[in-house]
């Protein structure tokens, strides 16, 4: 590529970069190739955080055939800020100035002139010169990072640094990230009790370093304009706070033109006409740590009656709690709790328990310097009280009782129910349910609580007693079964908690009711073995059966012969009788 007017274009491109060390490289492309820089000047004028420095003077290094992106020197990518189109990166033979131990991280910028004592390197393209850089910050190295100390809500950073940088900080508290990639973003520490430091690790292509963080707890600027009858003076009660050391300093503004005033308790100030006026209350520690708060202050706002009542629920004590304002001009209160013109109280807080929910409304006034008065008349609330009630069942045991919810309220809605069913064996015998279920795991009397409340918080508690019943045991005996006689059934069952009024009988297991005697007696229709199942019910509805298996045997077949004698003679009887599957225990001849 050749200029068009070569015989005056020396320099085509213009860049900056910085080195690991925070040196800062100003390079120039020409296209003298060999050509001795030292034959040269420029004028390089350099701005750093507002503060302007001019070199005049040859250039400190240069190379020859050389891309723009290998240039010696640079831990970051080269910055062009003047070209000549189409010529720039065409020759890649560079002079370059030097200027080392830049700040990083602060405002700069360079501006580059062409010295008019010589032409070398120093003539462009046209309209080239003079070439400035803007405003740039140089990224911190990791050599490069001061130790920062500041206070809590002063903004810090942002901290740029070499591309692929990684860093890592010790304490949250301080208010930045654990860890993070790229550039640290400026942040805002909040405002602790105790002075915060964190570590942080800095990791990038000019290695690993460590600046800390210090940051000092502000104060808090707080104070009370004490604003009394209209053209009284206004007096200020100071309240700051500081976590960081004792303050050392305060500063007052009135707001309205008036001198500054410097300590901690200001005197009473008379404010001319106009207003509303911000006073601004500035404060400082022995660390230089400062915080200020600014306040409305109308002086011709007066004395204003108010108080503070929550809602309490029925018999209990109401707390009047005074919010006058100003709080330093009020001289007397004067309490009316039924609002009928008497007073009741003249104390500066009340307190009294009124008779029966209900909305009272009560009366504050009070007297300020100056003689101006002023009352007020707000509603006191005063909840009902939820009446508990419920109904439980009492069952058998192995059967659920049930719990009905019976509780009311005047006004306004219960919303938790809390029930204890009083199994003292286990710690799971709760419900928050308005209509629960429970099962006891053993019979007995149990005391059962309900314990409601309201959506205005009052709570009412009941408790009543129900029984798990314990259940009859069936059970009962036989006499021997025979074929074809009456089988004695004998009731052998066990009481449980009242006495036993049926019994039912199925002796042919076909589920139908065949007597419901207690002692019933019943013909098998064959022998061989039959399922006979009692269901018992007591007094209280309990019930229990039981199925045993009867065994009824077939009759023996009596047999015998004999002997035929003549009269005086013994007679012989042989017993051929046929069990029938049965053993033959007796034999009555007669």
């Amino acid at each position: 590529m050749v200029f068009p007017n070569q015989a005056n274009a020396h320099a085509v491109q213009l860049g900056y970069c910085t080195s690991c060390n925070g040196d800062l490289r100003i390079w120039i492309e020409h296209w003298h190739g060999s050509e001795d820089p030292s034959t040269t000047s420029l004028d390089v004028t350099i701005t750093v955080n507002g503060v302007p420095t001019t070199i005049t003077g040859a250039p400190d290094t240069s190379v020859i055939n050389v891309p723009y992106g290998s240039l010696p020197g640079c831990f970051n990518p080269i910055n062009f800020f003047a070209s000549c189109p189409g010529d720039a990166n065409m020759y890649n033979d560079w002079v370059a100035y030097d200027f080392p131990g830049v700040a990083c991280n602060v405002p700069i910028s360079v501006v580059v002139t062409a010295n008019a004592n010589t032409t070398v390197f120093t003539q462009d393209c046209g309209g080239m010169y003079p070439a400035s850089t803007g405003t740039f910050i140089i990224p911190c190295a990791t050599n490069q990072l001061p130790d920062i100390d500041t206070c809590a809500n002063n903004t810090i950073g942002p901290f740029n640094f070499p591309a692929g940088n990684t860093w890592t900080n010790d304490n949250i508290n301080i208010g930045l990230p654990a860890s993070g990639a790229g550039n640290i973003p400026a942040f805002t520490p909040t405002n602790l009790t105790s002075t915060q430091v964190g570590n942080i690790v800095v990791t990038n292509s000019c290695g690993i370093s460590t600046f800390t963080i210090t940051v000092n707890p502000a104060p808090t600027s707080n104070f009370i304009a004490n604003v009394g009858c209209p053209g009284q003076p206004i007096t200020f009660t100071e309240q700051s706070t500081s976590a960081g050391g004792p303050i050392t300093s305060w500063q007052w503004d009135y707001g309205d033109g008036s001198p500054i005033y410097n300590g901690q308790n200001p005197p009473s100030h008379i404010y001319g006409p106009g207003g509303p006026f911000n006073v601004t209350l500035t404060t400082t520690t022995g660390n230089g740590c400062v915080d200020d708060t600014i306040i409305s202050v109308d002086p011709l706002g007066g004395l204003v009656a108010n108080f503070t009542s929550p809602s309490v629920c029925n018999g209990t004590v109401s707390i009047l709690t005074d919010a006058s304002t100003p709080i330093g001009n009020i001289l007397s209160w004067a309490w009316d709790w039924n609002n009928d013109g008497v007073v009741d109280d003249v104390n500066q807080n009340s307190s009294f328990t009124f008779s029966g929910p209900g909305t009272f409304n009560v009366e504050l006034a009070v007297v300020g310097v100056g003689g101006c008065t002023d009352s007020i008349v707000l509603p006191v609330v005063i909840n009902p009280i939820p009446v508990a009630n419920f109904a439980g069942t009492n069952e058998c045991l192995g059967f659920v009782s049930t719990f009905t919810d019976l509780s009311t309220i005047s006004s306004g809605i219960i919303t938790n129910w809390s029930w204890d069913f009083g199994d003292l064996l286990t710690t799971t015998d709760t419900s928050s349910l308005q209509n629960p279920t429970y099962t006891y795991a053993n019979s007995g009397t149990y005391t059962v609580s309900l314990t409601i409340t309201s959506d205005s918080g009052c709570i009412d508690i009941f408790s009543t007693q129900i029984d798990v019943f314990v259940n009859p045991t069936a059970n009962f005996t036989t006499n021997i079964a025979c074929n074809g006689k009456n089988t004695i059934f004998t009731d052998a069952s066990t009481l449980g908690s009242a006495a036993i009024t049926n019994w039912n009988w199925d002796f042919d297991a076909d589920l139908v009711v065949d007597n419901i005697n207690q002692n019933p007696t019943y013909i098998f229709p064959s022998a061989g073995s039959f399922l006979v199942n009692l269901n018992l019910v007591d007094a209280n509805g309990c019930i229990n059966d039981t199925t045993l298996n009867v065994t009824v045997s077939a009759q023996p077949t009596a047999i015998f012969s004999h002997t035929i004698e003549c009269f005086g003679a013994t007679t012989a009887f042989t017993d051929f009788s046929n069990p029938n599957g049965g053993t033959i225990s007796n034999w009555d001849w007669d």
